[in-house]
């Protein structure tokens, strides 16, 4: 007979402090990770609404210029934010290129710009004004020189054409030859920052340019010649370039490999491209037409001590001049580059030691001026105002 009155041997009990205390942290840990998730799934919301905004924009700004011919210069009117997305910028060059900011109200952290220029890759991380690279169309980015104290700039890829009245970098029409003064006038008008490009700039080319074995024509730095261009007068003027940066002896009846000789120059040397050490390609810095820099010299100019005004090899220079930036291949510090000169297709030097009168810097070469042209070529015999029927220019920012 069972005794109901028997103490169970199992008796209950409660938790103890150590398990309440592991679930307790359990249970934290869960609601931490679910809170995270949560958060995680809405900040990609709404990356996605910043991402689908933008592209929204982009859209619009490409239908306003279509009827407009240029970008507006906030977001058009025709689009709709989303309720919780900001909207800024627009064009502020004249309706040649774009930028658009876009914010959230939910999350201040997240910023996505959309331009005119990567408009196909989408909309980008970060805001316009922290955006790197160069934004301008028909120009290339171009690396900084600790030799010349610049920094990284853009610069035309193309001589500047003439549309209507813009100057303009594109492969297409005869390079704009006007007088120096008239150059940097029109260059400050292309964008904000815009300027005629500096002779530390031209340098800084110059530099980028002789340290790249693909524009030697042995394929190493400081073998054969560097590419000098269109300035064999053959054919006769300035010439159109290509949008085909593989077709560099366009427009200039010559050829890789050619060896037939025109205006004393071979035909090989005659290439119109030459490629930055950030692989991007920059047409007729050589030769074409010669172009305007801003230098402008007085005093201590270089060239040949008692020897006037005459055109001369950079080896033959006897008095260097105290110009602020040095414009000559030995500046450049590059290995070998005091023994360079136009048989290496950088050009010559023209200028007047004993003139002491301000001279504009006129550089690289013109169609018909054959050993003379190339990417070192300086002319400093020009004033401010001159108006030269072979020199065009070329824009920086």
């Amino acid at each position: 007979m069972i005794n109901l009155g028997k103490k169970l041997s199992m008796k209950s009990r409660g938790f103890t402090i150590i398990e309440l205390l592991m679930a307790t942290i359990v249970i934290g840990i869960l609601a931490s990770i679910g809170a995270i998730s949560y958060g995680n799934y809405q900040r990609s919301l709404t990356v996605s609404q910043l991402k689908s905004d933008l592209n929204g924009v982009a859209s619009a700004m490409e239908n306003s210029r279509t009827f407009g011919n240029s970008y507006p210069i906030t977001v058009p009117s025709t689009f709709t934010a989303s309720p919780t997305i900001t909207l800024s910028g627009g064009s502020n060059d004249g309706g040649k290129t774009y930028c658009v900011d876009s914010s959230s109200s939910k999350d201040a952290s997240l910023h996505y710009y959309i331009d005119s220029i990567n408009a196909l890759q989408g909309a980008q991380l970060g805001t316009c004004m922290t955006r790197t690279g160069c934004y301008l169309p028909g120009f290339v980015d171009v690396t900084g020189s600790a030799t010349y104290g610049t920094s990284d700039f853009c610069v035309m890829k193309y001589e500047a054409k003439d549309v209507g009245g813009v100057a303009t970098s594109q492969a297409s029409g005869v390079p704009w030859e006007i007088s120096r003064a008239t150059a940097a006038t029109k260059a400050s008008e292309v964008c904000s920052g815009c300027h005629l490009i500096t002779e530390a700039e031209w340098m800084t080319i110059v530099q980028n340019v002789l340290n790249v074995a693909s524009n030697w024509s042995n394929g190493v730095v400081g073998s054969g010649f560097v590419y000098s261009g269109h300035n064999d007068g053959a054919p006769t003027g300035p010439q159109v370039a290509s949008t085909d940066d593989n077709d560099g002896y366009y427009n200039t009846n010559d050829f890789s490999g050619d060896s037939g000789v025109t205006g004393g120059m071979v035909g090989n040397t005659q290439r119109r491209t030459l490629t930055l050490t950030n692989g991007k390609v920059i047409w007729d810095m050589a030769a074409n037409t010669a172009e305007w820099a801003s230098g402008v010299a007085g005093s201590g100019k270089p060239g040949v001590d008692g020897g006037g005004l005459a055109w001369r090899e950079w080896t033959d220079i006897t008095n260097p001049g105290s110009l602020t930036v040095d414009p000559s291949p030995t500046g450049t510090g590059i290995s070998g580059a005091s023994g360079w000169d136009s048989v290496e297709g950088l050009g010559r030097l023209i200028s007047d030691v004993a003139d002491v009168s301000d001279r504009s810097f006129m550089r690289g070469g013109a169609w018909p001026n054959n050993v003379y042209s190339g990417i070192a070529a300086l002319d400093i015999r020009y004033d401010y105002g001159d108006l030269s029927t072979v020199c065009g220019f070329r824009v920086a920012k």
